[in-house]
């Protein structure tokens, strides 16, 4: 029923392998096939569960196939594929682990629906540009788009926690908290006077832009604004709460707005130009 943890691990010269639904298999548990020389396209319709690093490290994968039995893909688990390109995932829900695409630079576009899109899940994934998120996405986490050139986002009909007004951002379904921000936005950025909260990493990492502009924002979340290294002045609110990491390495020179009363995080302004 499963492949144990590493079990082929490190077999450098295994290029094909095939999984038949006659031997009931359902798990491919840890490391198993890690850093293998899989090719083509991997038929996964009978697997269940695909746990941690299982085919991290196989570069020269181009395609996975699923079917609707898929319950999770889990941390890594696809890290480092650089030339998967045609991922097939059609069951209705799966949880995702942390950086489960990372450096699969191949990936242009992607549908994910689980309850959580998780942090670093399409990390330096350096050629996607679409992301759709599914009707029962209700979180997404830090650095989900980061080094990527994700410049189309989109909401899927039935999602309740979240909406684009436009494509190259995501808000709360009220529209009180930037949740999410395309990596390739380029100079000064306006948005909706509603939001309150800017989501953790929301704009972190992201080297062209140049100022921002949300009157109305008071919470900053950890990472928010952290190595964009181009942000030379951010006009807010009066802040509550600025996370820790929130203007990291950025080249602001005047301090937002705070009180006496800011909770303000650990490194907040570390290698600010302040």
């Amino acid at each position: 029923e499963a492949i144990e943890y590493g079990g082929f691990v490190g077999c450098t010269s295994l290029e094909k392998i095939s999984f038949s639904g006659e031997n009931n298999l359902k798990i491919i548990n840890q490391n198993a096939f890690e850093n293998c020389d899989l090719q083509g396209t991997l038929d996964l319709s009978s697997i269940c569960v695909i746990s941690d690093y299982a085919f991290a490290g196989n570069q020269d994968l181009k395609g996975i196939v699923t079917s609707d039995t898929l319950l999770s893909v889990g941390r890594y688990a696809f890290a480092g594929c650089k030339k998967l390109a045609d991922v097939t995932i059609t069951a209705p829900k799966v949880k995702y682990g942390a950086y489960a695409f990372t450096d699969c630079e191949s990936l242009k576009d992607f549908y994910v629906n689980a309850a959580v899109l998780p942090e670093g899940m399409f990390y330096e994934c350096e050629n996607l540009t679409a992301v759709t998120i599914g009707p029962d996405v209700n979180e997404i986490g830090e650095f989900a788009f980061r080094d990527t050139k994700v410049e189309t986002l989109e909401v899927a009909s039935g999602n309740t926690a979240f909406k684009v007004q436009k494509a190259d951002h995501v808000l709360s379904a009220d529209e009180t908290a930037l949740v999410a921000v395309a990596p390739v936005i380029e100079g000064a950025y306006t948005g909706n006077a509603k939001i309150t909260a800017i989501a953790g990493g929301a704009f972190s990492h992201n080297t062209k832009i140049t100022a921002v502009e949300l009157p109305g924002v008071t919470t900053v979340g950890d990472y928010a604004f952290g190595s964009a290294t181009a942000l030379e002045s951010v006009k807010l609110g009066s802040l509550t709460k600025i996370g820790e990491y929130a203007f990291f390495e950025t080249l602001i020179s005047e301090m937002p707005a705070v009180t006496t009363e800011t909770e303000i995080g650990k490194y907040a302004f570390s290698h600010a130009a302040l």
